[in-house]
Parts: C-alpha cells; sequence; structure tokens
C-alpha cells in the first residue's frame, strides 16, 4: 500500500489561535485539497489544553467558582471563532450543540475531581483531550461546508497506546491496523479526515494523550500508518533555520536537512520537531516539511533521508539555564566503571545528561544537565562516591552555575578537516571561554559549553564563522561631511564589497544631534545616496527626533544583528559610548580623535574592554585621514621593531598654511585662502592652537606605549597665545595682519639657511612635542607641500633610512575611504 497522493497537513495551537488563523488554515486546507488527497490533524486552539489543566488543578483545590469562569471562556473562546465560519443555521447548530457536549463533560470531570479529591494522570488525559475533540470536530464542520468530502475522525478509535512509566508508548502494529480499518476506506472514496492530534486510547479503552508534542507525533503516526507521500508539519516559522532568529536576525531558512540533522537541532535546543516526532515517518522514509500557516508560499524545510549539500554546517544551537558537574581524582584513572556508576546515581533520579565529556588521562569526567537538577545530581554523585571521596581516591566534585551549551550542527562536517578549528577559533576571537567540549563519532555535530552570558555572542559568532551570516550591519554616529562622503561610497561601492569579501554591508541607520534614521533592514540606497549627495536627514522618510544615544544602542541591541560595527564620525565627547558599545558586543571604527585623546583612565578603560570582548577598534582616520599610518605603525610593533622616534606633519590646514609661506605669501593671506578653499574649522583658530595635532599625537604616543596624559604634551600654537583670546572670528582675522611681517622674516631667514617652517609633532621616548619647527629644505619632511600629511618612522630597522608614508590629509572623501577601509577590515576579520 502507497498513497503516492496523500499529503498529511498538521496545524499547531499557534495556527489555530482565533478566527482569523481558523479562517487562513481553512483556506491552506481547501486549496490543497484540490490538487490532491489530504488528511488533517489539528491541536487544541491556542491556551485551551493550559487552560483545561488550570481547570483540573483548580477542582482539585474547590475553588469551583474559577473552575466555572473558565470554563465559559473555554466555551466562548470556540464559539467566538467557529460559529461565525459556518455558512447555515444547521452548521452553526450542530457546533453549537458539541461545545455544549463537550462543555458539560468538562463539568463533569471537574466536579468528580472536586469530590474525589484526586487528578490522576487517567483523569488528567480525559481533561485535556477536550481541547482537540473540540477543535477538531468544528474543524470539521467548516471545512465540510465547504467541500464536502472532509469528514471528522476520532483518533482514539486509531491510536493505541500502552502507559508506562517512560510514558505512552505507541502500538505501531495495532494503530496502523486501525487506521487502515477507519481512513483507508475514506480515503479510497476520496473522503478527507480530520483527526484531533495528542489523543489516543490504551489498550482497555481509556482516553489518553501522546504528551509532549503529540499533535506533530499523531501526524507522523497517521502518515506512517497509510504510507503517505509526504507530511507537512504547519508553525508560525518558514522553517528551520540556520539559528535562532531571537538570536541572530540575519537566521535564514534552510530548504533541506536529514532526519538526523533535526534530531540533533531538537536535542541541542533548534525550534524543530521532536525527535520521537520522526520515529514513525524516519521508519517509512516518509519526508516531513515544516511550513508556515501566516506565510503559506514559503516552501519551507523538507526533513527526509538525504540532507542538503550546502551549507555544511545547517545551523548553530543553543541551551541555556544548565549547569555543569565536573569530577576530578586521580583514583579515577583506569578503574573500569566510573562512568556506568555516574550514569546509574544520576538515572536513579531521573536526571537527564545533556553533555559528558571525559579527559583522556581519565583524571575528569564533566556532566551538564539542567540546571534545575544540579543540586539533587551533585548530591546523588556525593552519595555514590562517598567511599571514594573518604579515602581522596576523587577529589572533589566541583558545580558550575549558569552554563549554555552551543552546537553546530550538519551533516557536511563529515570527514570534513578544519570544521572544529574554525568553530573553536569563533569562540577564542570573541574571547569566549570553554569549559567542556564533545562530538560524537558521526561526526553530526561539535558541542561547547560556555558561560550563560556568553551565549549569544557565542552563537552570533559562530553563525557569522561558517558563513551563515552574510550581512554586515553598521550604524553611524554623524552627519557631517564624512559621514556623508562614507554614505555615498558603501553605496557606490556595495556590489564590489559582496563580490571581494562575500558580505552585504548594510546600514541599520544615521543619526546626528538633532534626528536619526533607523531600519531592521538596512536603509535603502536610494536614501545613502540621498545623504550623500547633502540631503538632510529630518527631510528622509522615517526620520524622526533623535533619542538618546542609550536609546538608540537599545534599538541597535534588540534587532539582534550578529555583527554591527558603530561609526563615530563625530567631534564629540563620545569615550562613554565607545565604551558603552564595546560592553554590547559592537564593533568601533572612529574617525573621531576625542575618546582615544581623553583622560589616561579612561583610554586604558575602553582598550580593556575592547580586549576583554574579542572586538575590533579600527581608528586609522584619526590621525591618518586615508592613509596607512596606524596599521604600518602596529605592524612595525607587532614584528618586533623598535620605534625610536616619529615625526611628522598631521594638519592638513596648517600644511597648506606653511607651503603658502614657504611661497612668500603673508600669514594673513595664507589663512584666508585655506578658510576659502574649506580646509579650515569655521574659527581658524582651533587649526592654529594646534589642539588637534596635540590630539592625534598623543594616539600615536600611545599607540607605541607612552602613557601620557593631553596636559604632558609640550604643545607651541602656531601663531602667539595672546591672539587666542575672546572676540569673533571677524576681529581675529582683522588683528591676524599684525603677525605678516615677523612671520615673512622668519621664513626669508630660514630660507637662507636652506630651512623651511613646518608644524610639526615629535613622538620619542623622552615624550611627546608639538609645535612648529625648522626643517632642511631637502628632507621629506621640508619636501612637504599643500594639505598633503607626512610621517616618518625611525626605528631600528629603519635608522639609517626611515620609512616614510605621505598623502592626503584632509578631505571628507579621503577620509570616508580611510573609515571606509577600517570598516573592511572589520568584515574581513569576522
Amino acid at each position: 500500500m502507497k498513497s503516492s497522493d496523500l499529503i498529511i497537513l498538521k496545524f499547531g495551537g499557534s495556527s489555530m489561535g482565533n478566527i482569523d488563523g481558523i479562517r487562513r488554515v481553512v483556506r491552506i486546507i481547501t486549496g490543497q485539497a484540490d490538487l490532491c488527497r489530504v488528511g488533517v490533524v489539528v491541536s487544541a486552539m491556542a491556551g485551551v489544553t493550559d487552560r483545561l489543566l488550570r481547570m483540573g488543578n483548580l477542582a482539585l483545590t474547590g475553588n469551583e467558582e474559577a473552575v466555572s469562569l473558565e470554563l465559559e471562556e473555554m466555551r466562548r473562546q470556540h464559539l467566538d471563532a467557529f460559529l461565525p465560519l459556518a455558512t447555515s443555521d444547521l452548521s452553526k447548530g450542530l457546533m453549537a450543540s458539541e461545545v455544549e457536549v463537550a462543555s458539560r463533560e468538562v463539568k463533569r470531570l471537574t466536579h468528580g475531581i472536586h469530590l474525589l479529591g484526586e487528578f490522576s494522570q487517567a483523569t488528567s488525559d480525559k481533561l485535556l483531550s477536550y481541547g482537540e475533540i473540540l477543535s477538531s470536530q468544528l474543524l470539521a464542520h467548516v471545512l465540510g461546508e465547504r467541500n464536502r468530502r472532509f469528514c471528522h475522525a476520532d483518533a482514539r478509535e486509531i491510536i493505541i497506546i500502552d502507559r508506562t512509566r517512560e510514558g505512552p508508548v505507541v502500538d505501531f502494529k495495532e494503530t496502523e491496523t486501525r487506521a487502515c480499518q477507519k481512513l483507508l476506506p475514506l480515503l479510497r472514496r476520496r473522503r478527507f479526515p480530520v483527526v484531533g492530534g495528542f489523543i489516543c486510547r490504551t489498550r482497555d479503552g481509556q482516553p489518553a494523550t501522546l504528551g509532549r508534542n503529540g499533535s506533530d507525533y499523531s501526524a507522523s503516526i497517521i502518515g506512517a500508518a497509510l504510507r503517505a507521500h509526504e507530511i507537512w508539519i504547519y508553525t508560525d516559522v518558514d522553517g528551520i533555520m540556520t539559528a535562532d532568529p531571537d538570536l541572530v536576525a540575519e537566521a535564514r531558512v534552510l530548504p533541506r536537512i536529514s532526519y538526523q540533522e533535526a534530531a540533533e537541532m531538537s536535542y541541542f535546543g533548534a525550534k524543530v520537531v521532536h525527535p520521537k516526532t520522526m520515529i514513525p515517518a524516519v521508519v517509512r522514509s516518509i519526508p516531513i516539511r515544516i511550513r508556515n500557516t501566516f506565510n503559506p508560499r514559503a516552501r519551507g524545510t523538507l526533513i527526509s533521508v538525504r540532507c542538503g549539500r550546502l551549507p555544511f554546517i545547517k545551523t548553530v544551537t543553543s541551551v541555556r539555564n544548565l549547569a555543569l558537574l565536573n569530577i576530578e581524582g586521580n583514583g579515577m584513572i583506569g578503574i573500569p566503571g566510573v562512568a556506568s556508576r555516574v550514569f546509574d546515581a544520576l538515572a536513579r533520579e531521573s536526571i537527564n545528561v545533556m553533555m559528558i565529556s571525559q579527559s583522556s588521562s581519565e583524571h575528569s569526567i564533566c556532566l551538564v544537565v539542567q540546571a534545575a537538577d544540579a543540586e539533587k545530581a551533585r548530591t546523588a554523585l556525593s552519595t555514590a562516591f562517598e567511599l571514594e571521596i573518604e579515602r581522596n581516591l576523587i577529589e572533589r566534585i566541583l558545580l558550575t552555575r549558569r552554563v549554555a551549551i552551543v552546537s553546530i550542527i550538519g551533516a557536511g562536517m563529515r570527514g570534513r578537516p578544519g570544521i572544529s578549528g574554525k568553530f573553536f577559533d569563533a569562540l577564542g576571537r570573541s574571547r569566549i571561554n570553554v569549559l567542556a567540549i564533545a562530538q560524537g563519532s558521526s561526526e553530526l555535530n561539535i558541542s561547547a559549553a560556555i558561560a550563560e552570558s556568553d551565549y549569544r555572542h557565542a552563537v552570533q559568532a559562530v553563525h557569522t564563522a561558517f558563513g551563515l551570516t552574510r550581512d554586515f550591519n553598521i550604524f553611524m554616529f554623524g552627519c557631517g561631511h564624512i559621514a556623508r562622503a562614507l554614505l555615498g561610497q558603501i553605496s557606490s561601492s556595495r556590489k564590489r564589497i559582496v563580490r571581494n569579501i562575500h558580505v552585504t554591508p548594510k546600514v541599520l541607520g544615521v543619526c546626528n544631534s538633532k534626528s536619526w534614521l533607523f531600519s531592521n533592514g538596512g536603509l535603502p540606497d536610494s536614501v545613502l545616496r540621498a545623504l550623500g549627495d547633502g540631503a538632510r536627514l529630518q527631510d528622509q522618510p522615517g526620520a524622526a527626533d533623535r533619542p538618546s544615544t542609550e536609546a538608540i544602542l537599545d534599538r541597535i541591541s534588540a534587532a539582534f544583528k550578529s555583527d554591527v560595527v558603530l561609526v563615530d564620525a563625530t567631534a564629540a565627547d563620545f569615550s562613554d559610548v565607545h565604551l558603552e558599545g564595546f560592553r554590547r558586543g559592537f564593533h568601533i571604527v572612529t574617525a573621531n580623535k576625542k575618546p582615544l585623546a581623553d583622560s589616561l583612565a579612561w583610554y586604558q578603560r575602553i582598550q580593556s574592554m575592547r580586549h576583554r570582548a574579542g572586538l575590533n577598534y579600527q581608528y586609522e582616520a584619526t590621525f591618518g585621514a586615508g592613509l596607512p599610518l596606524l596599521s604600518t605603525l602596529q605592524d612595525l610593533i607587532h614584528t618586533g621593531d623598535r620605534i625610536l622616534r616619529i615625526q611628522g606633519c598631521l594638519s592638513g590646514t596648517l600644511g597648506f598654511i606653511c607651503s603658502r609661506l614657504d611661497e612668500r605669501i603673508p600669514l594673513s593671506a595664507a589663512v584666508r585662502e585655506a578658510a576659502a578653499l574649506g580646509y579650515t574649522e569655521p574659527d581658524p583658530r582651533d587649526d592654529l592652537g594646534g589642539v588637534d595635532v596635540a590630539r592625534k599625537a598623543l594616539i600615536i604616543a600611545r599607540e607605541i606605549g607612552l602613557p601620557l596624559e593631553m596636559r604632558e604634551i609640550a604643545l607651541e600654537p602656531m601663531i602667539p597665545r595672546s591672539y587666542f583670546g575672546g572676540g569673533s572670528v571677524e576681529d581675529f582675522m582683522e588683528k591676524l595682519p599684525r603677525l605678516d611681517r615677523a612671520f615673512s622674516s622668519r621664513i626669508r631667514k630660514a630660507h637662507h639657511q636652506g630651512q623651511v617652517l613646518r608644524f610639526l609633532a615629535e613622538i620619542d621616548h623622552g615624550g611627546c612635542r608639538v609645535g612648529p619647527r625648522l626643517v632642511r629644505r631637502d628632507s621629506p619632511i621640508g619636501r612637504l607641500a599643500g594639505p598633503d600629511n607626512i610621517l616618518v618612522f625611525q626605528t631600528e630597522r629603519y635608522f639609517a633610512n626611515p620609512l616614510v608614508i605621505q598623502g592626503p590629509g584632509a578631505g571628507a572623501e579621503v577620509t570616508a575611504a580611510g573609515v571606509l577601509s577600517d570598516i573592511l577590515k572589520i568584515a574581513r576579520w569576522i
């Protein structure tokens, strides 16, 4: 017998939640019935099983008034959801009658519980069965009105079980016989049965239930008995996903997995059908398809004998609320039976072991159990090994609470080298400590026990490491010239980035001091281009008043994105934002010098937090714009070179002014020209004071290990300090010509001696000095012209011929390119 065109459709409580859900279920069923033969299995309406159980417990305490209220709510729930779907008064009358009959039976049962003062398993099964009895009867009526082929079939006449200590055990032989007797004749006459899930009967005719995931199990049992073509389980998700979407927003649906993979996923916390559910289908090799009631066009996930070839790793799962027990002692080495005694002791207390790991030396055994069982498990093991503990053969039984398991699952890892290395590398790079490791010989999964506080970060890191996350998310603080140029560059280079490093950059949002714009799916290119072209942020669709920075970070966190980069393109005091960003698990790229030039204590706190969290902190643009100054410096240090001295011109504005002075242009005219070209800040005194260069020099000094504060930098402004008093910019510019003669004289004398004036930063192990200096005209710094920057590294390797890096050091486009380069470094790293 092979029902090659029979599909079993199962709908859970979430699908049957209300009238809209039931209407949707009816559309799906009737649509499929037009294509092939169908059998329908339904759960109770959402919340009904819990309500019935609550009624039984209330009856046991004698609270009959509360029972009556709950019963009336259940009655109204069914009448309100199903009666409006009936089209004839006859059907409405029949449906109302069935609700009343069931209500009377429930009332009689609860009254009996009250009188006897007992709520046994048998009584509980009978009481709970009315949820599925009602939903299947009423749905059969609604379907029958639309297509006379639909009819109700009582699952209690089909599925037969034995009650055991371990739970209900299905008599598959008897069940198959009954299914063939009761259901096959209907199907042969093109009648389509509607069956209640979860409910069954014992051999002696007593009502019973199948326990946890019972409705899915019912569908699998009936599908296997009838040799269905496929079993479709409808739920509220599009299928089985590569991770929990509440942890990883980029999780995606897997088109196909194997039975074995599904069983592993379910055991290790994925929202998949229970392994027991699949047993009947596996025996008959009947595929199970997970589909979404609320998105019926989605193809879902097919579970069958074969697995999809790609990806190699199908999913990353996590289980929380666990504890780890570690049994240690030299007395266990070489002694047979220790592991057996451990399992026996725990089995006597009905404690399930989630994971076990034993060192090759046999010095220790690690067990992971449910947190609720932890203390009971430790007591059981202490009792079982009491003698060994007294004799110091077992030194201790350690209990670690608040543990989680993170697992990777996929048949593709079988025989493939490097999978475990990549798994543990992802955890290590995220600074996640592994407490215990387990891998079965089937090579279907690798599991690691970790601190529960790390589970979200771990799942996201591993999901990314195996290429399951393909998005790279950016949030931009600041919407000035640099930010706008960066947004334009991201938009224009997106395809190239995808092609080269196989990730898609998405800008989640942008904010300035007054407005912000945010989208979980990323801002469209049209918005990025508009902002890049100078459009106002507040004029963009969806823009709103800027909330607090904490609220912005909360919103980003709530998006559950795996890899988020905060870009600081402001000039604000954002040290606390950088620290909080790292605390929340975000990478940071900054063109803002202030956090890195803050007090040494703040600087050390930020760097310490990012190292502890295993996150990236890129700040090339803080002192090099688009030049590779920071990366070169770090490479020199990391390869063991010793930095002796660093000299450089780090202000494009002051570089331009010095070049114009070389050409005998008066100082005041040079400053006005720089301002007209947009090189200076709105107040040129901000450039001429040299503070910006001092901040850059401080960042460099700290990078080579000098623990300096800003006040320890010997700073000499470009012009006398008396010019930095109060007064407007216009007043300052009117006074500036008074310095022209002195500067011109100084420049002439310098030229006569073969020298030129440059605004120089000098860093060595004696300290840091910033100010105008005379340098030889034929030196690399002396030859510098225009707004270019230059940095000269003199090291032990580059002593006689220092390493020189020179190039554009000012301009929004150049700086934005440097920021984008930093962003892509992180994308490649993860």
